[in-house]
């Protein structure tokens, strides 16, 4: 057989995983109804969101040696994406908080467990932080009943992509 360099390397993989990822999240962001006080903001956030998006692929082209270091950076910034457009939904009643758990799947898939944990405990306290103005109406146990999934996920996820 000859020897033919495969297409699905690391950089690849990651870029389809995020594009799917990217595009789940924008299809979630236009379903869901939003506060009318935030809309404008969020339709200019999703614009910033997209360039970002642009940037991250880019960015992996030209450095493709510093592909771990770009996408732990860009690990934080989309937990920060996700919990802005988690505050501009509503916060703790928005239901973008699922996003959580996509950012926290991709990441625990592609790094391992152990900056899965470290991703879902970042999308906690940002989770937490989004829902700042309505977190007196929320009992402890109904915040930790959904940010919980989010370590199982990280943890189980990262654990099986490790021993892949």
């Amino acid at each position: 057989m000859p020897n033919v360099k495969s297409w699905v390397t690391e950089e690849s993989s990651f870029l389809v995983l995020r594009a799917l990822a990217m595009l789940g999240g924008l299809v979630a962001i236009l379903l869901v109804p939003h506060p009318p006080e935030h809309r404008l903001l969020l339709r200019h956030t999703v614009w910033v969101f997209l360039a970002y998006k642009a940037l991250l692929f880019v960015s992996i082209r030209v450095w493709p040696t510093q592909l771990r270091a770009i996408l732990l950076g860009t690990t934080v910034l989309d937990l920060l994406f996700v919990s802005m457009f988690v505050w501009l939904g509503g916060g703790f009643e928005s239901h973008l908080y699922l996003l959580y758990f996509l950012l926290v799947a991709v990441t625990a898939a592609h790094f391992g467990p152990g900056v899965g944990f470290w991703t879902a405990g970042g999308a906690s306290v940002l989770y937490a932080v989004a829902s700042f103005e309505v977190m007196h109406h929320v009992t402890w146990n109904h915040f930790a009943a959904r940010v919980a999934p989010l370590f199982l996920l990280g943890g189980s996820l990262g654990y099986l992509a490790s021993y892949e």
